[in-house]
């Protein structure tokens, strides 16, 4: 697979989403009008023609669907993916800290449990973002925090961390948090707000056969 994917997302993984959608879409007997109307040794080019404004994402995916059903041989919209399954790396959020007793004491469970596991820690006030970088935390997600709290946890850990700011981001204030210093935005929307972008495949005509 496209060595863009990696580490990010898993070639096993892909593989099987993409099998599973191409059944679900083509069934045993394939899609029956292209067989009939498609020359099986047609050789054409096609335009994949966006009907909207849009992000192009998924590009490295989208090149292994090709190669699947071709029989050939994620940073993903200039964005990354936390993890791809909750075992890939170690997210502590408010659940955890309140079943643990305290964003520390939850951060060091996790980090004696998990030595070499990637591990974020999320913290809501200045106060326990202060606590858990003292700890030790390697990556800190600051959420729902206004720019000049940002901007106290910046100077606060000086370089000792890797900074995440998350909640709320939109466009019109993300260059504000950006400019604090953090190293990361979240932006949650990605996921749960973007819409359907509608692209069309519209193949190059050919003589007729």
């Amino acid at each position: 697979m496209n060595d863009e994917l990696a580490p990010a997302l898993s070639t096993h993984v892909v593989d099987e989403v993409i099998a599973r959608a191409l059944l679900e879409d083509v069934g045993a007997d394939g899609d029956v009008t292209t067989l009939a109307t498609i020359a099986a040794s047609a050789v054409t080019s096609a335009d994949l023609v966006p009907r909207a404004d849009g992000v192009v994402a998924g590009l490295p995916v989208a090149a292994r669907v090709f190669e699947t059903v071709g029989q050939g041989r994620v940073r993903v919209g200039g964005g990354v993916n936390h993890r791809m399954s909750l075992s890939d790396a170690a997210l502590i959020k408010d659940n955890h800290v309140a079943s643990a007793g305290g964003v520390v004491r939850a951060f060091e469970l996790v980090r004696s449990a998990y030595p070499a596991l990637a591990l974020e820690v999320e913290a809501d006030t200045v106060e326990q973002a202060r606590a858990v970088i003292d700890a030790g935390a390697e990556l800190v997600l600051l959420d729902n925090m206004t720019v000049d709290e940002l901007r106290a946890v910046v100077g606060y850990a000086g370089g000792r961390c890797r900074l995440e700011a998350s909640g709320g981001l939109t466009l019109d204030r993300a260059r504000a948090v950006a400019e604090t210093g953090v190293d990361y935005l979240a932006v949650g929307a990605l996921t749960h707000s973007a819409p359907v972008l509608d692209i069309g495949l519209d193949l190059q005509p050919t003589a007729d056969r």
